[in-house]
């Protein structure tokens, strides 16, 4: 039973390894092969991980894994297969390596995923940022960026470190639930100050405002894969974590709900004045990461979390993808007309933006509305209006856009040709997009 709480890691790391073993000893295999055995290996993850009968607690409360333990592994699931199709549209340009790193991300997020120790978090969050700069150095032509990310992920680290050594000082414990209880026991300056560092972190991780200078720049400059990868699956894994910290302690409860109205106001106001694509991509992946933390702040369950998070995600890839069947590392809004050439890629182009701007009857908006609905029943009128309001600057910004691209002359006389698989791959999304008004109905009451 022990090897089984953990099987669906072992699963990706066996797979990683064999990758890159495969590419040692076996020369000249096809890339495609490479990407597909990885997808091989997400499925059996996560089969094993919809086969769980929780709760599980082995190797001594080191992994417990329960409801939320769950929902958060499918998430991840669906998430990196995602991922992994946009990469077969490129799939000449990665090597082995980069199949293997992946897989190696998703075990190091499911590890997380699947403990209360806040030593394993730290050693998994550790080995997951130092693969997620292997990746930038491997796909990214500007050393400037690494240097930006490595900068501030080593500092990130370091009061992570500090603030996980006062806490076992002051408790003599690193299991979250636990920790959590003694600090408040405890009620002393020190012990606040630890866990302060400690949610501070995870706040820069979430780049909530002010701490989203950093988010913003690296955003512009990385590739589109590298985009889909931190603004969906490294910030899915932050919010988890939050709701852990959240659901053990209410102290910081205030710190939270300061910290998301401030998000919410301030990336939609600052994405009016933004002309790259991938800038406003930014903004408004913090302000919809602030709707994801407002389904914590009322007490919801963390499915609502994942649902939110997935029907965001989505339209949000599908930008990305578009971008990256291009190669263009970014678009200026006002010379985006050349991409309305392809009808499809065009239409897919107006559903996400929309299904962005939080319109009906596009995917966002009912889990929005859902949203708005549960915080005005439990009293939250001042976070629901804020919510509501802070929507407005992102439906004239993407309509503003939808018009350009529409609208406009082509600001480059040169049709895109994009393969069969990547017309199938956007199809799918905008389907979603169209179609996932059903999701109401299975959301919990």
């Amino acid at each position: 039973m022990s090897l089984y709480a953990i099987s669906h890691i072992l699963i990706l790391l066996l797979f990683a390894q064999a990758i890159i073993s495969l590419s040692l000893f076996k020369k000249g295999l096809s890339t495609n092969f490479y990407l597909i055995l990885s997808i091989f290996a997400f499925m059996l993850n996560f089969f094993i991980v919809i086969s769980f009968n929780t709760p599980i607690n082995e190797f001594n409360g080191a992994v417990i894994i329960n409801k939320t333990s769950i929902n958060a592994l499918i998430t991840l699931d669906i998430l990196g297969l995602i991922t992994l199709f946009c990469a077969l549209i490129r799939s000449s340009e990665f090597d082995p390596e980069f199949s293997s790193f992946f897989l190696l991300i998703i075990a190091c997020a499911q590890m997380i995923f699947c403990t209360n120790n806040l030593a394993l978090i730290f050693i998994s969050l550790m080995l997951l940022d130092v693969l997620y700069i292997t990746l930038i150095i491997y796909k990214s032509s500007s050393n400037i960026v690494l240097l930006k990310f490595i900068n501030i992920n080593v500092f990130l680290m370091c009061v992570f470190s500090f603030g996980l050594a006062l806490i076992y000082f002051q408790t003599n414990s690193l299991e979250i639930d636990e920790v959590a209880i003694r600090v408040c026991e405890n009620g002393d300056p020190l012990s606040y100050s630890s866990l302060i560092l400690i949610i501070g972190y995870l706040f820069f991780r979430l780049s909530l405002i002010p701490f989203n200078w950093q988010f913003v720049r690296i955003i512009k400059n990385l590739d589109p894969l590298l985009c889909i990868i931190k603004c969906s699956i490294l910030n899915f894994i932050a919010i988890f974590l939050i709701y852990k910290f959240l659901n053990n302690t209410t102290n910081f409860s205030n710190v939270l709900y300061f910290m998301t109205i401030l998000s919410l106001i301030f990336s939609s106001i600052l994405s009016l004045i933004q002309r790259s694509l991938k800038k406003i991509l930014a903004y408004s992946t913090i302000s919809n990461l602030s709707n994801a933390l407002c389904f914590i702040l009322i007490g919801s369950n963390f499915i609502n979390v994942c649902i939110y998070w997935l029907m965001f995600s989505l339209p949000l890839i599908g930008i990305f993808l578009i971008l990256f069947a291009n190669k263009k590392v970014d678009i200026k809004i006002d010379k985006i007309s050349y991409l309305k050439s392809n009808l499809i890629v065009s239409l897919s182009l107006v559903t996400m933006f929309l299904s962005l701007s939080f319109l009906a009857p596009l995917n966002i908006f009912w889990i929005k509305f859902y949203l708005l609905f549960f915080m005005i029943k439990n009293n939250f009128l001042f976070l629901s209006t804020i919510v509501a309001l802070s929507s407005a600057p992102f439906v004239f910004l993407y309509l503003k856009i939808i018009a350009n691209l529409l609208f406009n002359k082509l600001a480059i006389k040169n049709d895109i040709k994009p393969n069969n698989f990547t017309l199938a791959l956007l199809i799918l999304i905008t389907s979603f997009c169209i179609g996932s008004f059903l999701m109401i109905n299975i959301l919990p009451s």
